[in-house]
């Protein structure tokens, strides 16, 4: 039996009932299931237009194997110096995992800026200035560092035949740099030790030059076994003393103040210094049985022939350190840097990485779908929260 409702009545049943009913909107969609599979249909084709539009990337992937940094033979040499000055020079030579510092180099703008060039990329992607078109690829370049401590390079391209190429190019552009920075670096290494030989050298031709001159004035051409032997451990001391200078300038290059070796090396070297002191002094503190007779004790002409004779020694002993260092940073020079292994190189991708047209479908019908229920759901909303019209009671309203 049909009840006759004014169209006041019905808006105040519909108030009572709450401004949202689940039954009333699955009931009012229910009646407007047309509209809605038309908006979904045609969301779904207006996203599908839209996936088909977007043209298809392909990426090409590249597997390669960072070669581990081997010790270098100044670093290997450096047992010969003594176990400070080789502490001070592990320091000094050491290096981290390197597997971070090649992702730096593959990101970095001068190997973009190679591969922009090589491949004229600004046409490409069709973009006005270099700084785009790095910033471009970029953006389609992916480096993951691998727990197999492996790099993988990803580059993503409308052509996968460039998308492979700009990938090798990648490890070639890596190998080049890996190859110019070790060679800079073992030559900065090489010019510093020239510098340090050349200087000694000309020290120690000057040492036996002194040396020669005492022995002419004094006439004294050696002195008793122990004040060669007091002579000689000054000569040794002071040899250490200035090695452990020379790792610590080099470690003061690249470490600050407050670096707990730089701190460590500072005190040896001023427990050397302090050592140096005592035994040049001599004197009263002279133990029983020591065999380093006080240099107060040496005869004058003895005195100035064996100080001659200690700077001989210790020029020449540091001399002789010097230039297996510097030998040994040539042959560092000379030796290639360590090669990038290519595990997988770049090859032509067979299958699309995107774009995904299907879910770009699936969602575009979704949302659309969506998008109809809402607006069923408002629109009825919106009718019912107009004024009420006066309805004759002629009129009646059927539910």
């Amino acid at each position: 039996m049909k009840r006759d409702y004014t169209r006041e009545e019905e808006f105040e049943e519909i108030g009572d009932r709450g401004a949202f009913d689940v039954r009333e909107v699955l009931s009012r969609l229910k009646e407007r299931w047309k509209f809605l599979l038309v908006m979904t249909i045609g969301g779904g084709v207006v996203a599908a237009l839209i996936a088909l539009a977007i043209p298809n990337m392909y990426t090409a992937n590249a597997l390669i194997l960072p070669p581990t940094k081997p010790q270098s033979l100044s670093a290997a040499m450096m047992g010969q110096l003594g176990g400070m000055a080789a502490g001070a020079a592990a320091a000094s030579f050491g290096l981290k995992d390197p597997n971070e510092t090649y992702v730096g180099i593959l990101k970095s703008r001068t190997v973009n800026d190679d591969l922009v060039d090589q491949f004229g990329l600004e046409q490409v992607y069709g973009k006005k200035t270099k700084e785009d078109a790095r910033r471009k690829l970029s953006d389609r370049s992916l480096f993951a560092l691998g727990r197999d401590s492996m790099i993988k390079i990803s580059v993503e391209d409308r052509d996968p035949q460039r998308a492979a190429a700009l990938a090798n190019t990648f490890v070639a552009e890596l190998n080049k740099q890996n190859n110019l920075l070790a060679l800079t670096e073992s030559a900065q290494r090489r010019m510093f030790f020239e510098r340090e030989v050349q200087t000694e050298k000309n020290a120690l031709t000057e040492a036996e030059r002194m040396l020669q001159e005492t022995q002419q004035r004094t006439g004294v051409v050696e002195v008793g076994s122990q004040s060669q032997l007091v002579m000689g451990s000054i000569a040794r001391l002071q040899a250490d003393i200035a090695m452990q200078e020379v790792s610590l300038t080099r470690l003061e290059m690249g470490a600050t103040d407050g670096n707990p070796e730089v701190a460590r090396q500072r005190t040896e070297l001023s427990t050397l210094r302090a050592a140096l002191s005592q035994l040049e002094a001599g004197g009263s503190r002279q133990r029983s049985g020591d065999p380093l007779v006080p240099l107060a004790n040496v005869p004058r002409a003895g005195l100035q022939y064996l100080r001659a004779l200690r700077e001989v020694k210790y020029h020449d002993m540091l001399f002789e350190v010097l230039s297996k260092q510097y030998e040994v940073a040539r042959i560092d020079e000379a030796k290639e840097a360590p090669m990038i292994q290519v595990v997988d190189p770049a090859v032509r991708p067979e299958k699309k990485s995107g774009p995904m047209r299907m879910q770009i479908t699936v969602l575009g019908a979704i949302l659309s779908a969506l998008g109809g229920c809402s607006f069923v759901h408002f629109a009825r909303g919106r009718a019912l929260s107009q004024p009420p019209r006066k309805i004759s009671a002629a009129q009646p309203v059927s539910v």
